[in-house]
């Protein structure tokens, strides 16, 4: 549920509001570092296959935070919404949606330049994600503007992905 670059990069793990409090093994994609971290990753497990595409499923491993909309403070995701709404989301109240949507554009950013990636070497993008609008833990509450990767081409196949449990009483 955490991997070496997480453990490495205490700095890039998503924060409460506080900033004191980290959800371990879940990292910011506003950070330029954990998107081309995982960009290399992605690309360096393909490149010697002959596999025509990579398939990224959204769905973590990660332990969910108590509440869904507990991290995701950190300081590019608090700087940027203060650019954009004039609002400091570490201690005012906020549109708890715009702070959704601006995550959520992170992860856009992350597909786009993983799609600009995978286009120079001919492969393709697979993504798996729960259906819906906003992705929930344990990555977190987060918009999941999936109508834009599909607009925009991002993504060669859109695959819904759900947990299934059964209960034994």
């Amino acid at each position: 549920w955490q991997s070496r670059f997480s453990y490495e990069h205490p700095e890039f793990t998503v924060v409460n509001r506080t900033g004191r409090r980290r959800q371990w093994g879940v990292l910011c994609l506003a950070e330029p570092a954990v998107r081309a971290h995982f960009i290399n990753r992605f690309y360096d497990f393909i490149k010697p296959t002959d596999f025509d595409g990579l398939f990224l499923c959204l769905r973590s491993q990660s332990k969910p935070a108590d509440k869904g909309d507990q991290f995701g403070f950190n300081r590019l995701v608090r700087e940027e919404f203060l650019r954009r709404h004039g609002v400091d989301i570490r201690c005012e109240p906020f549109d708890l949606d715009a702070w959704r949507t601006l995550r959520g554009n992170y992860l856009t950013l992350l597909l786009r330049e993983l799609r600009f990636r995978l286009n120079q070497a001919g492969r393709r993008l697979a993504v798996g994600a729960p259906r819906g609008d906003v992705i929930g833990p344990p990555i977190g509450n987060m918009a999941l503007p999936w109508r834009t990767w599909v607009r925009d081409h991002l993504v060669d196949e859109l695959i819904d992905v759900h947990v299934e449990f059964s209960l034994k009483i």
